[in-house]
């Protein structure tokens, strides 16, 4: 069964003085398939999205670039959840990227993966 085409959005971040930043990236209605964090001149970073109310992704003190691909445990009609089944994430519009501990004036990319 054909899924569409992969699709990647590219956010890049520059880091305040207290070494944090942010952006909210918008994306169509769409099953993100991954995340990946490319470290510019950060040597580590804390890295949460989120979107709709809840957490993709949240890694704390990434040390090199590293694509994580994003699943969540489906559920039943009663709503509860299904462990191990590796459901696709839905995404709809806008969402977080949050950096934190990433260092004063340093940069890096955080690319979504989707379809």
């Amino acid at each position: 069964m054909a899924r569409g085409l992969l699709r990647i959005l590219k956010v890049d971040l520059l880091t305040d003085g207290s070494g944090n930043a942010s952006a909210t990236p918008a994306l169509p209605t769409c099953e993100l398939e991954g995340v990946e964090v490319i470290l510019g001149t950060a040597a580590s970073a804390d890295v949460t999205v989120a979107n709709m109310g809840r957490d993709v992704l949240n890694e704390t003190s990434i040390n090199a670039s590293v694509f994580v691909p994003v699943h969540e445990n489906g559920v039943t009609k009663l709503g509860a959840a299904i462990s191990n089944s590796f459901a696709k994430v839905a995404w709809h519009g806008r969402g977080t990227i949050t950096i934190a501990n990433g260092g004063a004036g340093t940069t890096l990319s955080v690319l979504l993966y989707y379809r």
